[in-house]
């Protein structure tokens, strides 16, 4: 999927990767091309992303059909429960080369039944997406209906068995090749998703306090629509990072916030982590007796810190698509315009951090100011692009808490394989 370094010599490629995987990760997102498969959370915009980027050869020959190759293909059958908004686009409506039986099978031309991940509309009771058309069995189509306009839980499959039923009927006049054979219907068929049960639910905001497990449980699409630009004040564990976005993003560091109460299990742990951007700007803290003090980057996955932050920065104005994007399916794919801002207005923007010296597991901010080391923003405004004129501070180094191991262990392999090393970059 992505361009990744090759390195020639054997013994020499196990060390530059070891290493590459310390100072960067390319990281899965809800939005734009996703990086792994299946995604590690399947939310509903999970699946709108691999609908949007992962197409297939069914794509290829059915250009006007709006088909879910992407997710089916990561998936399978296994069966999904997504948070949703029942909403619908306007326009809907337009002529078809052929019909399906069974018509409720068909999810990308007779689009009847939508989910989005947001509940943001264009105008009333129509909803700006982004949008997954679902096929809806005919004994829920009712409950389906009633639910409109509300939040629901849903449970679903691709794959349905219903589809090895499907048939077409053909128009009068059909073009060559614009109505699918037996088969290619069957598989077209076999990628819509098929919902088993719809239940209504609360606004997937939360409504107590707002700590690291309410922001982290809030669907990364509702964040802004949840939080606005309000400040936030929890307590998390956290680290430096390195992240490859292919997106050009506003000057900071990418941070992985984890729950302070949390287990041991750290590869469990970093796959619910809560992302952040600390602007280049801030001053981290780096006293002595910091666990990262003989460190490469900063904090580690024993560090407790006090974050101040908010989501909807206008630095996120800056969020834009690199444009050699991913190599998906021997094609370039960039993000979208709108999924690189949508995806910068949902990440949290830091403002300060303190480092809790006691390392007793807490859940909420400390009491006092005797606990904490602090580093505050420059200045009080929220953060944004630098005024202009102003130096920037430089930053601390951000290949995480892992990198002195791998580095000391590759040195002497690469070394020893220096001569024979020959880089090169290709898409895989």
């Amino acid at each position: 999927m992505i361009g990744r370094a090759r390195v020639a010599a054997l013994a020499a490629a196990t060390a530059w990767l070891a290493v590459s995987a310390a100072f960067s990760a390319v990281r899965a997102t809800s939005y734009g091309p996703l990086v792994e498969c299946p995604p590690s959370t399947a939310t509903l915009q999970a699946l709108v992303s691999m609908d949007t980027y992962l197409d297939g050869a069914l794509a290829t020959r059915y250009r006007d059909a709006d088909l879910n190759e992407g997710p089916m293909g990561c998936l399978g059958s296994a069966e999904l429960t997504v948070v949703a908004f029942r909403s619908a686009p306007e326009g809907l409506g337009g002529a078809y080369a052929y019909t399906v039986e069974p018509d409720w099978m068909d999810t990308w031309q007779q689009r009847r039944w939508f989910l989005t991940p947001t509940d943001a509309e264009n105008s009333p009771g129509f909803g700006a997406g982004p949008f997954l058309a679902v096929a809806v069995p005919p004994n829920l189509q009712g409950r389906f209906e009633g639910l409109a306009g509300q939040w629901v839980s849903v449970r679903g499959h691709f794959d349905d068995a219903a589809a090895t039923s499907c048939r077409t009927k053909g128009a009068p006049r059909p073009r060559a090749g614009e109505i699918p054979t037996k088969a290619d219907l069957i598989a077209m068929c076999r990628t819509s998703f098929v919902v088993l049960g719809i239940d209504q639910v609360a606004r997937p905001c939360a409504t107590g306090a707002i700590d690291w497990a309410a922001i982290s449980a809030t669907p990364e699409a509702m964040r802004v629509r949840c939080f606005g630009q309000a400040p936030l004040d929890f307590v998390a564990r956290g680290f430096s990072i390195n992240n490859t976005w292919h997106l050009a993003v506003p000057d900071v560091h990418d941070w992985e916030l984890l729950d302070p109460a949390g287990g041991i299990d750290e590869a469990a742990e970093r796959a619910r982590a809560l992302e952040a951007f600390v602007p280049n700007g801030l001053d981290i803290p780096n006293p002595s007796d910091a666990p990262w003090h003989d460190r490469d980057g900063v904090g580690g996955f024993d560090v407790r810190w006090h974050v101040r932050g908010h989501f909807d920065d206008p630095a996120a104005a800056a969020c834009r698509p690199e444009l050699d994007g991913f190599i998906l399916n021997d094609r370039n794919e960039p993000w979208s315009e709108e999924d690189a801002l949508e995806f910068c207005r949902n990440h949290l923007f830091v403002d300060s951090l303190e480092w809790i010296r006691d390392g007793a597991p807490s859940a909420s901010p400390p009491d006092s100011p005797a606990e904490v080391v602090t580093a505050p923003l420059p200045s009080a405004r929220p953060p944004g692009p630098p005024d202009p004129g102003t130096p920037l501070q430089p930053a601390p180094p951000t290949n995480g808490p892992i990198l002195s191991i791998v580095v000391a262990a590759a040195a002497l392999v690469l070394a020893v394989a220096v001569g024979a090393i020959g880089i090169r970059r290709r898409p895989r």
